[in-house]
């Protein structure tokens, strides 16, 4: 298998899982912020949705992340993310997110 394949396949399947994991996830669970250092749901699935465009579309085939650009005010953030060097802590747990938006 040469090494696209295999990337597009591991993708597909980590969609898979992330997906049957979230399917059920109310928005209340999704904004529950649990004890400690731990982010809510939510919040841990946008980061995945948008590191993912990032990498995609930004690194990979050198255009705007759709977060950015065709999806800006779409995605179902509340707020946009802080920069990848700044921590996401602090957005994640103040953020409000609309899985269904995120999904798409």
């Amino acid at each position: 298998m040469e090494a696209v394949s295999l990337f597009r396949q591991q993708l597909q399947d980590a969609h898979w899982i992330l997906e049957e994991t979230m399917k059920h996830v109310t928005a209340e669970q999704a904004h529950w912020t649990p004890p400690g250092i731990a982010n809510p749901l939510g919040a841990s699935y946008a980061h995945l949705v948008l590191s993912e465009d990032f990498l995609i579309n930004g690194m990979l085939k050198g255009s705007a992340p759709l977060a950015a650009s065709a999806w800006a005010g779409k995605v179902g953030l509340s707020e946009p993310p802080p920069p990848p060097t700044e921590p996401w802590d602090k957005w994640g747990r103040r953020g409000r997110f609309v899985l269904g938006a995120l999904r798409e």
